[in-house]
């Protein structure tokens, strides 16, 4: 496959050619997600700064 043709496919596609080949072999994997609790505050916190400068009315000219 060229470069040319690996642009044509969408991530969709790829996971549907990867389920009809791969479907019966597969098992599930379950990963213990590492500072979770951190990873979440840093979300909100995000959210919250979008939230504020939503309302903002400073602007640069």
């Amino acid at each position: 496959m060229t470069g040319k043709e690996q642009t044509k496919f969408t991530s969709p596609k790829i996971a549907e050619e990867i389920r009809k080949r791969f479907a019966n072999e597969t098992e599930i994997i379950s990963v213990p997600m590492k500072y979770k609790r951190n990873i979440g505050r840093f979300i909100r916190k995000i959210e919250r700064a979008h939230k504020k400068a939503e309302k903002s009315t400073l602007s640069f000219s």
